[in-house]
């Protein structure tokens, strides 16, 4: 749920009101300069799970640490299918992959048959209205009605928009303020409008300044649960605190050996129902013996089989503890033997345990009994 100290409310006049919610960071801060489309697709995904109306910190600093992962695979998408790109290597709206696994979901993203609208903050210039450019307002007022996911995109930085339950909310990936404004030290933020003049004067104010061009288009997008975990982040508070914190400071991620190893847990996941979705659309056999292998790799390497087999160790030892005969045995020991009386009639009441063999005990019996009638 939200909390006073997530969404802070400013009010500077009737017209500009808006909550914001800070994350810990901004773009800058993870040394990239190329990224801001594939942060902004990430930002409408998670808001596909959890409502921004119920972000928490977490969930923003959540979007700051998963977008890496989407923009790398989208680069190495484009560079297999030869698709034209931006020569500065900046993702267009149309570059995001189609299909991806990413927060422990199947994602599918579109922005085919999507409206796009082209044009200027304010006002359009007249050589200008032949290409199909509108204003702000104009575009806004269009396309909001039609879709849920905006990303606008002007003086080459990219921004997300979401239309919920009457509300719009910004979500702003570059260093801005605490009123919401860019600045040189600041962070990324999600600002809630609940109107959209408001929204479309801070447009004004900021995004596209100075009546600067913009490119603003309507993306659909779907999202399928992997498990039956229905948690809205895949990823735990504990692990994307910790991935944050090293990547402020410009460390090299490094692999711990206790329990906190749910990357590497989760990366396999990842690597898993991509192949299953290989292996689903695959028509030829070979190549699903192919697969077959890599997921038994992968399995293999698993940190939840590791942890399996290691509570099967720990109860085969529990079994063997209780039984000295097998622990004997394990340790390459020779049972000691005990030598027995023959004239000793007690013989025949030796207590056998329960682990020895039934047959056993009735041919120690017999000899025992044979013994005796030697000796009369």
């Amino acid at each position: 749920m939200v909390t006073k100290n997530d969404l802070v409310s400013k009010n500077f006049n009737s017209t500009t009101s808006f909550k914001i919610l800070r994350a810990d960071m901004c773009k800058a801060a993870l040394g990239q300069n190329n990224q801001c489309v594939a942060m902004s697709s990430a930002a409408l995904i998670i808001a596909c799970i959890k409502t921004p109306l119920n972000w928490e910190k977490f969930d923003i600093n959540n979007v700051l640490n998963q977008e890496n992962i989407l923009y790398e695979r989208c680069i190495s998408h484009l560079c297999s299918t030869n698709d034209r790109m931006d020569i500065r290597d900046y993702l267009l709206v149309t570059n995001i992959i189609r299909e991806t696994i990413l927060f422990n979901r199947k994602v599918i993203f579109s922005t085919a048959s999507c409206y796009s609208f082209a044009g200027r903050g304010r006002k359009v210039k007249r050589n200008e209205i032949a290409f199909g450019f509108v204003s702000l307002s104009e575009a806004l007022n269009r396309i909001v009605n039609e879709y849920m996911f905006l990303i606008l995109i002007s003086n080459e930085r990219a921004s997300s928009i979401i239309h919920h339950d009457g509300a719009f909310f910004l979500f702003v990936l570059h260093s801005m303020d605490q009123n919401g404004r860019y600045c040189s030290e600041g962070v990324s933020c999600m600002l809630m409008f609940n109107t959209l003049v408001n929204l479309l004067k801070h447009l004004q104010a900021n995004q596209v300044c100075n009546n600067s061009q913009f490119q603003l288009d309507g993306v659909n997008i779907n999202i399928e649960n992997l498990s039956d975990d229905n948690s809205d982040i895949s990823t735990t508070r504990k692990n994307v605190k910790g991935r944050l914190s090293k990547i402020v400071k410009k460390e090299t991620l490094h692999l711990s050996k206790n329990r906190n190893n749910k990357k590497v847990d989760s990366n396999l996941n990842e690597k898993t129902s991509l192949l299953k979705i290989k292996y689903d659309k695959c028509k030829r056999l070979s190549e699903k013996k192919t697969i077959t292998v890599q997921l038994n790799r992968l399995e293999n390497k698993s940190i939840d089989n590791v942890k399996i087999n290691y509570i099967k160790t720990l109860k085969i030892n529990k079994v063997v503890d209780n039984n000295s005969i097998k622990v004997s045995l394990i340790n390459n020991e020779v049972e000691m033997e005990v030598d027995k009386c023959e004239n000793d009639p007690s013989n025949l009441l030796i207590n056998f345990d329960e682990g020895i063999d039934f047959t056993l005990k009735e041919i120690i019996v017999v000899k025992s009994k044979i013994k005796n009638c030697k000796c009369i």
